[in-house]
């Protein structure tokens, strides 16, 4: 089976805990026999080409990091070299991990073009939150309550807040849902 992880980060260039989960899982696919591909992002001040290595394909993604909840949405140029890239893969499966800075949502709605068998693992609350969910309700509600308002929202980001994010989120998410 062929089985395509997206992260923005992937080792050794950059290390963090979901990227170091999502290489523990390329090597457990393959050692079950998969053919495993990694897409992953760098910044074009490593390099302004797509950097191949091995089975980790990276592209080439900067912009401010101030823009983040607008270009975590969607980029065309992102898109379209991921749609080259998926298009040369031909993937059985895909396995998305953090897609909320470089590879953007649109990553989902790309590979299900491709398969119909598209997940998502969502290791922190970037999905729908702004940063660490630690408003006063949540907080006091002992992590029961995860309920933001736009006023959390403002209040965490101020005018990096984009008032459509959320909603073009869950709305990628239940368009690349399995039927």
């Amino acid at each position: 089976m062929k089985i395509l992880l997206l992260n923005d980060r992937y080792p050794p260039n950059y290390e963090s805990s979901v990227a170091n989960i999502t290489k523990n899982l390329a090597d457990a696919y393959a050692q079950k026999g998969h053919t495993v591909s990694v897409i992953t992002s760098h910044r074009k001040d490593v390099s302004k080409d797509i950097v191949r290595t091995g089975n980790v394909i990276s592209l080439p993604i900067d912009y401010a990091p101030s823009l983040r909840h607008y270009k975590s949405l969607k980029q065309s140029t992102v898109s379209n070299m991921l749609k080259q890239e998926m298009q040369n893969i031909q993937p059985d499966i895909v396995h998305a991990h953090n897609l909320h800075m470089y590879l953007t949502y649109d990553a989902l709605c790309i590979a299900r073009t491709f398969t119909d068998k598209v997940c998502i693992t969502m290791h922190d609350t970037m999905s729908f939150n702004y940063g660490r969910l630690m408003t006063h309700r949540y907080l006091a509600s002992a992590g029961v309550d995860t309920q933001v308002t736009p006023l959390d929202h403002i209040g965490q980001v101020g005018l990096q807040w984009n008032p459509f994010r959320n909603r073009l989120i869950r709305r990628i998410l239940q368009k690349t849902h399995r039927k």
